[in-house]
């Protein structure tokens, strides 16, 4: 469903066990992804949920995933949901194609949900490490393309399985 590397790095961002921090290397606490990012300190919530990016991705999920336009207090609101894996219940508007239309079964429902946060969250932490230890620079839109395709191709390997 999910790759080794994603399984690990999931792992260790649940258990609090991914450092930012390395001995002898300085990072300093800004954000190394955009400089125009005003975080006043980095940190692996600033990575996965706080930093603009991450959020415009998991905005681009929940409306996807209810069918409705999501505003940044909403977003907020469902928060839990992202980080701690819950099911979201499905929107009520028909007009907007929702992933969850497809979707057979509540497991199968669930299995779907726990790859779109679990994959969000690792290539997040993917990227980061792309910008930080290979000097690799992403433009907003690009980043957010690449993770929502990547997303979709994991969904569509989980339907196959399923």
């Amino acid at each position: 469903m999910i790759t080794t590397s994603q399984v690990w790095v999931i792992y260790r961002l649940a258990t609090g066990q991914l450092w930012l921090q390395y001995s002898g290397v300085e990072w300093g606490s800004s954000c190394p992804q955009d400089s125009r990012c005003d975080s006043s300190g980095l940190s692996n919530a600033h990575i996965t949920w706080s930093y603009y990016r991450a959020q415009t991705f998991w905005k681009r999920c929940l409306e996807h995933w209810t069918g409705l336009e999501v505003g940044g207090s909403q977003l907020e609101e469902h928060r839990e949901y992202f980080s701690a894996v819950f099911l979201l219940q499905r929107g009520t508007d028909s007009d907007k194609a929702s992933l969850i239309d497809t979707v057979n079964s509540i497991q199968e429902c669930k299995n779907y949900w726990w790859a779109v946060c679990s994959v969000g969250q690792a290539l997040l932490w993917q990227i980061r490490n792309q910008v930080v230890h290979e000097a690799k620079q992403w433009s907003q839109h690009t980043q957010l393309e690449y993770m929502w395709t990547s997303t979709l191709r994991q969904l569509t390997a989980v339907a196959h399985r399923e």
